[in-house]
């Protein structure tokens, strides 16, 4: 048992990394990633940054197996990322002067590619290592991102038939928008 938990231990922090990397990168006017690592063509497709104009952002990411480096792409962590669908977003607001407001968390949708909802699972009945990845999560993008990273709330899902590298795909609505993926996501083997 001691094993799994540091195996698990490395995928939170693995998916931490991911996250950072992904919430890095959503800069606009940045030059596109030409690069031709699994794990960097996960990132481009897996975080959106839509600018609405007019100051106002919707920034999301979905924490899929594919984020990981193939180094660190565990068994245990791409159980823990099969079984759950994890959504990170925030809807910002940025004025002329530099300031930043995030909205309150919004409800946030998740379908299948048949427009089946996906079971959101609450802080009673999530477990406790998702409890924890979320935690770690939250606290390290706050640090490396400040206001933004702690814009962003996750939400996670049962997976069902949902798998990042398998064909299929998912839509997420929030803030008034359905953003989509199709799987299997680039960067998958």
């Amino acid at each position: 048992m001691k094993r799994i938990l540091c195996g698990l231990g490395a995928a939170a922090l693995s998916i931490v990394c991911a996250s950072a990397i992904v919430l890095g990168s959503a800069v606009p006017g940045e030059a596109r990633n030409w690069s031709k690592n699994p794990a960097n063509l996960a990132n481009d497709y897996l975080g959106v940054y839509d600018d609405r104009g007019g100051g106002d952002h919707v920034i999301m990411i979905w924490a899929a197996s594919p984020l990981l480096p193939r180094d660190q792409q565990t068994p245990a962590a791409m159980e823990l990322l099969d079984k759950y669908v994890i959504i990170g977003a925030a809807h910002g607001h940025f004025s002329k002067l530099a300031t930043a407001s995030f909205d309150p968390p919004s409800k946030i949708d998740v379908f299948d590619q048949n427009g089946q909802p996906l079971v959101a699972l609450t802080e009673s009945t999530m477990p406790p290592i998702m409890l924890g990845l979320l935690t770690i999560l939250q606290s390290a993008l706050s640090r490396a991102m400040g206001p933004m990273g702690q814009g962003i709330h996750w939400s996670v899902f049962e997976a069902g038939d949902v798998r990042a590298c398998t064909k299929g795909g998912i839509s997420v609505q929030f803030a008034g928008t359905k953003y989509t993926y199709d799987t299997p996501v680039p960067g998958c083997p």
